[in-house]
């Protein structure tokens, strides 16, 4: 063998062996869990992320699918959108109700894609979890104070105009009912949502 080709050989080896490393630790170290499946959906590896996520340690799942994490009544839905998202090539996204290993359930947002070989033919599932269980509640919060502030709009006997503050016109974009009471006004006329207040 041609020594040239020999060392040409090692470098090429030796430069495939660095980006694997390096791959590998960037899956380690990512603060997303990351979950590799077989094409039936059964877990090869996690990383330590998904293990402080849920609690599951890897030897604890290997070889099972996700429903033992996913609480009842979701994981069979889930299941088939994400086969059907697969089946035309293209990756999942989808939040996710999911159960830790004490019981307690969080959300998660999930991407699961398709990992190929050289020649193009599916091997694995690849899938990369974020717990937004706190923006769940911080929107969850939210929604309830806006209903809560909308109700006591609605209910208060005083007349209510609200206008736009960051226009020139300062058009109207909501009265309640005992504005419409007090001044004739109604909420579903066409004439004045929209339109310049002018001291109606």
């Amino acid at each position: 063998m041609n020594p040239d080709t020999g060392t040409s050989l090692d470098s090429e080896l030796q430069r495939l062996s660095r980006r694997l490393d390096l791959l590998a630790l960037a899956v380690e170290q990512s603060p997303f869990g990351v979950v590799v499946m077989n094409l039936k959906g059964e877990v090869e590896y996690c990383n330590p992320a998904f293990t402080s996520m849920t609690g599951y340690a890897l030897n604890e799942i290997a070889g099972h699918t996700a429903h033992p994490w996913n609480p009842e009544g979701t994981s069979d839905s889930i299941y088939d959108s994400l086969l059907t998202s697969q089946s035309i090539g293209e990756p999942w996204r989808g939040d996710v109700e999911a159960r830790r290993k004490d019981g307690s359930t969080y959300w998660e947002r999930q991407m699961v894609s398709t990992l190929r070989n050289t020649d193009g033919k599916p091997t694995h599932l690849i899938a990369v979890k974020e717990d937004i269980s706190e923006r769940k509640l911080r929107s969850k919060n939210y929604e309830q104070t806006r209903h809560l502030q909308e109700q006591a709009l609605a209910s208060s006997s005083n007349g209510i105009m609200i206008t736009r503050s960051d226009a020139d016109d300062h058009s109207i974009v909501y009265v309640n009912p005992a504005f419409e009471r007090i001044t004739g006004y109604r909420a579903g006329r066409s004439d004045w949502p929209g339109r310049a207040f002018s001291g109606a």
